[in-house]
């Protein structure tokens, strides 16, 4: 907790960050299963907007994100106050994070 996330967004609220799905294990040797497994990913890739690293033994997708203000998180909460209590506001590996409660 605490943390950051490594990626910077700039003055955009609303961004695509990579995204990777490692296919095998990182920096071990590839089986003939994970080898084939590689090779499946690489053929689907494109179809889901995905890009094979084969380097990174991954394939890469752009995932979205939008990057909350301080603050803004909390305002989303306001219009549902009678249903649910807000129980802390915090921020964990450069994620906005709330933790509530239901109440009704």
């Amino acid at each position: 907790s605490g943390g950051t996330s490594g990626h910077e967004f700039g003055k955009h609220a609303d961004v695509l960050v990579p995204w990777h799905h490692r296919t095998f294990e990182h920096g071990s040797k590839a089986t003939a299963d994970e080898a084939q497994r590689l090779e499946v990913c690489r053929a689907a890739a494109p179809a889901q907007h995905g890009v094979v690293d084969a380097e990174k033994r991954a394939v890469i997708y752009q995932r979205y994100c939008h990057v909350y203000e301080a603050g803004e998180l909390d305002q989303l909460f306001e219009p549902i106050k009678d249903w649910v209590d807000v129980v802390r506001v915090y921020e964990d590996t450069g994620n906005h994070c709330v933790e509530a409660r239901r109440t009704a």
